[in-house]
């Protein structure tokens, strides 16, 4: 397969701390392979497609039939990609294995592209609710609030946002 493997070395445009954020909420990086994976709901597939196309990649997006096994689930489509470069990098911006509980923000983006990253997130793991509130969830609370500090210090409405927990999981 061939694939553009310095694509997050440098994460220097709008494009790559987008696909930076939505690999800290909805990306998986093996542990012991050079293998990284992103899924979405089927109705998502055109992001995982434009992920894909900007990372001149040859890999193929594979559909899962969940509702086959319960129909309750959602149908997804994944994206897996190997590349011990992108790995690599992907480790160096802070997006590592079993990141869940322990991921922060990344230190070395550019405050350009914080806008960028977060709105990764928020496609990623995030929600709009009603009067335009966004909700993230995720189970690193540090990572919040990092997040948290940045939307506040850009946007100087620290009094309208909080983190919170409900249910063993951090919300924003």
């Amino acid at each position: 397969y061939s694939i553009n493997h310095n694509f997050f070395s440098k994460i220097n445009n709008e494009e790559k701390a987008y696909f930076l954020g939505l690999m800290y909420t909805d990306g998986n990086v093996h542990n012991d392979k050079n293998v990284m994976q992103l899924g979405f709901q089927e109705k998502d597939k055109i992001i995982l497609e434009e992920f894909k196309k900007r990372m001149r990649s040859s890999h193929t997006i594979r559909f899962i039939d969940k509702k086959k096994y319960n129909p309750k689930h959602q149908n997804i489509f994944s994206f897996e990609f190997t590349s011990k470069q992108m790995k690599k990098d992907l480790i160096t911006h802070g997006c590592t294995p079993k990141k869940s509980f322990l991921v922060r923000y990344p230190k070395n983006l550019h405050s350009s592209l914080d806008r960028h990253f977060i709105r990764g997130v928020i496609d990623g793991d995030g929600s709009i609710l009603h009067k335009g509130a966004v909700n993230i969830a995720s189970g690193a609370i540090k990572f919040l609030q990092d997040i948290k500090e940045i939307i506040s210090d850009h946007l100087n409405i620290s009094d309208k946002i909080q983190v919170s927990t409900k249910k063993g999981r951090n919300f924003f």
